[in-house]
């Protein structure tokens, strides 16, 4: 559910973090606007991007599921995070231990949004920790999405 070692690491459920807002746990500093053609991710260049990106363009609305955001949780911050929204925990978890499963870092991931009418295509990213053990697994945004 997430972990600290000077920066938040993990931290990709959107239950999670409502819970963690609630009890005042968790800061949100932001959402990040979705560069041209990607979203989300971790690394260092977007992670550099993203205090420029935040409060940029128009806020997530219904149609969004997957966002990227930037939030301080126990003193720890969170640059670039990315979360499913409004998906249940069994989903998430079918997701994610499928692409666990296959084996790769990057997975292509294909669906249909029902609400939003659109097609998603996502980069379900999963990195394990050890043999069997799944260290962490999100998701980015791909272009078109």
């Amino acid at each position: 559910p997430g972990g600290t070692v000077g920066k938040v690491l993990g931290f990709h459920s959107w239950i999670r973090l409502y819970l963690e807002e609630k009890a005042g746990r968790l800061d949100y500093r932001g959402y990040i606007r979705p560069k041209k053609g990607k979203s989300g991710g971790e690394d260092a260049a977007a992670a550099a991007a993203a205090s420029n990106a935040i409060a940029a363009g128009p806020p997530p609305d219904a149609s969004d599921r997957v966002i990227t955001l930037q939030f301080d949780w126990n003193g720890a911050e969170k640059y670039v995070g990315t979360t499913l929204v409004g998906v249940s925990p069994e989903f998430e978890l079918a997701l994610f231990t499928t692409v666990f499963l296959v084996g790769r870092r990057d997975n292509l991931v294909a669906w249909m949004d029902v609400v939003g009418g659109r097609r998603l295509e996502l980069d379900a990213k999963c990195f394990p920790i050890a043999r069997g053990k799944v260290g962490s697994c999100y998701l980015e945004t791909l272009a078109g999405s």
